[in-house]
């Protein structure tokens, strides 16, 4: 979704901003998952995973428009990496 969201910004607008309207910002990556793939051995996924991870973060702290994040609620893992990536940051008080 932000791969997609980056590319719309890059044809028609000023500038991003990333937020939602749920409780939290995010809670991370889903650890069940990563687990399951470690007992599995499944090394070529979890490599996977973390790499497309990095690269959208890479992405969009280089991003040549702004990028604003706006977090609020709980921002844990991957979600703090997203705000850390970002161009600015707007965040809720809650956060």
């Amino acid at each position: 979704m932000i791969q997609d969201g980056l590319e719309i910004t890059l044809k028609d607008f000023d500038g991003l901003v990333v937020g939602n309207e749920a409780e939290h910002f995010s809670a991370g990556a889903n650890l069940f998952l990563v687990v399951i793939e470690r007992q599995n051995k499944q090394w070529n996924d979890l490599e996977k995973l973390v790499k497309s991870m990095q690269d959208i973060l890479m992405r969009v702290r280089y991003f040549p428009k702004p990028v604003v994040i706006a977090p609020a609620g709980m921002a844990l893992g991957g979600g703090a990496e997203m705000i850390m990536s970002g161009s600015r940051v707007v965040a809720a008080s809650e956060l």
